[in-house]
């Protein structure tokens, strides 16, 4: 009697515990390989609500391989993820899921949207703006353009100044370390405004960078 009293005692409790929460998986989203050089995979995180998507690209010919990141179906106004912090468990978890499931040796290159939609905050634009304030090659450029000294792009001169103070991203380049560090290759399409009536650049619509090992 007291062996079938414990049983149903276990079985009441068994029935009363908690659920646990499912587990958020990642998950391969989208695949491509019509591509004549490269072949694609979007990989995301279930019940995730940044949309967020790393996109592997990896090339035919030598199978090195980059990630892309994605804001898949991106609505600033219904996003949760308000800041860079708030995604940042996201980025990790997909990121680490690729890393365990690619050649990392032939790991070479990260590309981004623009700073602003990585950090909806604009506080790293605050800074990058605060950097262009005083950058006399910049102040030349927005002055002299064509004709500035350097002759420079507005491409490189973000670039060099966005390489030389990485630390403003450092909640992004975190993501990839202490393995990886990675250093500014490019930027596309430079975005600059006003700023006590001078023209600063604060972000770009595309970020490159190349994987230093």
């Amino acid at each position: 009697m007291k062996a079938i009293g414990l049983f149903f005692i276990c079985l009441f409790i068994s029935c009363n515990e908690t659920p646990k929460p499912k587990v958020a998986e990642v998950y391969l989203d989208a695949s491509d390989t019509t591509n004549m050089y490269t072949t694609s995979e979007r990989y995301r995180l279930k019940e995730d609500k940044c949309n967020i998507a790393w996109v592997v690209i990896t090339s035919k010919d030598d199978e090195s391989w980059g990630v892309s990141l994605r804001y898949v179906d991106y609505n600033p106004k219904s996003n949760e993820c308000e800041s860079f912090s708030s995604q940042s468990k996201t980025h990790q978890k997909i990121l680490a899921y690729i890393f365990e499931n690619f050649d990392t040796t032939k790991f070479t290159w990260v590309r981004t949207p623009s700073l602003k939609m990585l950090d909806p905050t604009g506080t790293w634009n605050e800074k990058i703006k605060e950097l262009a304030a005083k950058n006399p090659e910049w102040i030349d450029y927005t002055k002299n353009y064509p004709n500035h000294k350097s002759g420079k792009s507005s491409n490189g001169l973000l670039e060099e100044e966005l390489n030389k103070n990485l630390h403003i991203i450092k909640e992004f380049t975190e993501l990839f370390r202490p393995k990886y560090n990675l250093e500014v290759s490019n930027v596309e399409k430079v975005f600059s405004e006003k700023r006590n009536g001078q023209s600063v650049f604060y972000d770009a619509g595309v970020y490159e960078y190349r994987v230093v090992k």
